[in-house]
């Protein structure tokens, strides 16, 4: 769900660190609106020579972490070159003028509900799938968070839910041995049917398909 490939010649080889989604959507926060709307319309960048280097340094010390066999000492690494690389992507935006002057006072709002929503969300994402719900949490409006959303990161608060649950849910079937019945319960969905099919429709594939995927368990960032 992260990375998507185009044409490439059969010779090419490439390297990616992925991380939850949930993850990245908690992160957001340390980063201006200005920055962050300057990913979205740049989904796809050419680097020059300089800050290829600078990026293949990262994976260097990432791989230097994997020989110690310490998965949180990985995870730490790996998350503190996550940083390094959106500073640095942001000094690509800034040198080459692709920020955007927005209102800050109306972002600063927006985005201050944003964060409170993801906190609500992280906290309580087993109990409630619904925009009312969290609307209710933050004593706003359904249509003002989607506003928010809207705003901040182009989704529609329903669609945050969902890729959050669904993120969670794949992590859930991809690192424990948690029965269906148990995340059916715990995810508090009605029966185990429906969560499948809710599965299915936000990741493409059956929780039985994620489950025979996971070749390696010692993956444990996504």
């Amino acid at each position: 769900e992260v990375v998507s490939r185009l044409y490439v010649s059969k010779d090419f080889s490439g390297k990616c660190v992925a991380f939850l989604p949930s993850l990245l959507m908690m992160e957001s926060r340390n980063y201006d609106f200005s920055f962050l709307s300057a990913l979205r319309r740049n989904p796809v960048i050419t680097w020059d020579v300089k800050y290829a280097d600078y990026i293949e340094q990262m994976f260097k010390i990432i791989d230097m972490a994997k020989e110690y066999r310490d998965e949180t000492f990985l995870k730490k690494t790996a998350m503190c070159q996550y940083f390094c690389f959106m500073n640095l992507l942001k000094l690509y935006f800034q040198h080459n003028n692709m920020l955007e002057n927005v209102d800050n006072n109306m972002v600063s709002s927006k985005k201050d509900y944003f964060v409170a929503f993801i906190g609500e969300l992280v906290k309580s994402c087993r109990q409630s799938r619904e925009v009312l719900f969290y609307a209710n949490s933050l004593n706003i409006s359904c249509n003002y968070l989607n506003e928010v959303c809207q705003t901040v990161c182009e989704h529609s608060a329903k669609e945050v839910i969902d890729q959050y649950v669904s993120s969670q849910l794949k992590f859930e079937l991809y690192n424990t041995n948690k029965s269906m019945q148990n995340l059916t319960e715990e995810y508090n969905f009605p029966n185990q049917s429906y969560l499948s099919r809710y599965y299915r429709r936000m990741m493409g594939e059956t929780p039985s398909q994620t489950r025979k995927s996971r070749s390696d368990k010692n993956l444990s960032i996504l």
